[in-house]
């Protein structure tokens, strides 16, 4: 038995240095690296005719949209995108075992289209990592910002809203000024390739639109109509409607609305608590009586005091969805 142990360690010693000496003699094949495009490391400058901008991405959409987002960039003015990702090297941008990416999207400022764009180049620059070089034609992206922004305040002053409740004037007003929330912005944008752009005009027809928004508002009234159980939610309904601006008031004219609330509740218990479960029906009725909306919740109330106090807990309840929801979530109304 010995014996052929020693055998098999005499085979070992000899086959060991063998393969050692064969692994040592191996030829490693290096890969050489591609060099990077000169239009990515030397892009060409933006002119009086031309803007021009390089951006890169794990793909071609997000390479392009973090272009056009430099190109707004030179133009003193910031943009946000979804596909705004941007991209840490360590050791320069081929290598990507040592790269780390992350995502910073800019939520405070708002998007600026450029839709005019031609696309130059494109390349795979390494590893799930592509590249792009793009061009716009300056007064072609001036053109396209004027007509968008002529053609949405255009729209906006011709809606007919004769057939429209203050409720829905209101509305309308609000997503209006929202739709124009990148105005200041694009102003700014076309004032730089237009030097001779005189934005007066588009700045007083969106103050226009903000007063029109903030007269309506100031119109509109409503009144808390509670049944005798449900008396205890009014106020809740009340701070709801306040908080938004709103003023509560007893009146009946064509900006006026009046919330009915009808509560239901079935008692009962469970390990010693006592529970109150309640239905809460909300109306919201015009000055002509007809309904312009409805919702009903279903709010359990609870205490270890009674149902008096897992009663009261309702209200306490409803003023939590009111804080979390928001007043026109509950009463379903678009406010």
């Amino acid at each position: 038995m010995k014996y052929l142990q020693y055998i098999i360690i005499g085979i070992v010693l000899v086959i060991t240095p063998l393969i050692m000496s064969g692994c040592g003699g191996a030829k490693r094949v290096e890969i050489e690296k591609e060099p990077l495009p000169s239009w990515y490391i030397n892009p060409p400058q933006s002119n009086k005719e031309y803007l021009y901008a390089v951006g890169e991405g794990k793909d071609k959409k997000e390479a392009l949209a973090n272009a056009l987002s430099d190109m707004v960039a030179t133009l003193g003015v910031s943009i946000s995108s979804e596909y705004n990702a941007k991209t840490v090297v360590k050791e320069g941008f081929e290598s990507t075992k040592n790269a780390t990416y992350k995502n910073e999207v800019n939520a405070k400022v708002q998007e600026i289209r450029i839709s005019n764009y031609e696309l130059l180049n494109f390349k795979k620059l390494g590893f799930k990592r592509y590249g792009v070089l793009v061009r716009s034609d300056k007064n072609k992206l001036f053109q396209n910002l004027y007509s968008d922004i002529k053609h949405r305040f255009e729209a906006i002053n011709s809606k007919d809203l004769s057939k429209y409740n203050a409720l829905e004037k209101l509305a309308f007003y609000r997503d209006s000024l929202h739709s124009l929330s990148h105005l200041q912005n694009t102003l700014m944008v076309m004032s730089s390739l237009n030097s001779s752009f005189d934005s007066s005009d588009f700045l007083a027809q969106y103050a226009q639109l903000k007063k029109r928004y903030e007269t309506q508002l100031a119109k509109i009234s409503f009144s808390i109509k509670p049944t005798r159980k449900a008396k205890a939610l009014a106020s809740v309904i009340s701070k709801g409607l306040t908080k938004k601006h709103f003023t509560i008031a007893k009146r009946m004219d064509e900006n006026h609305f009046t919330v009915y609330i009808e509560m239901k509740v079935e008692y009962a218990d469970a390990y010693g608590i006592a529970l109150a479960q309640s239905t809460v029906d909300f109306v919201t009725k015009d000055y002509k009586n007809k309904i312009v909306s409805a919702n009903t919740l279903n709010i359990t109330g609870q205490s270890s005091q009674g149902y008096k106090i897992a009663k009261q807990n309702v209200a306490k309840k409803l003023n939590q969805l009111v804080e979390e929801q928001g007043i026109g979530k509950i009463l379903n109304l678009d406010i």
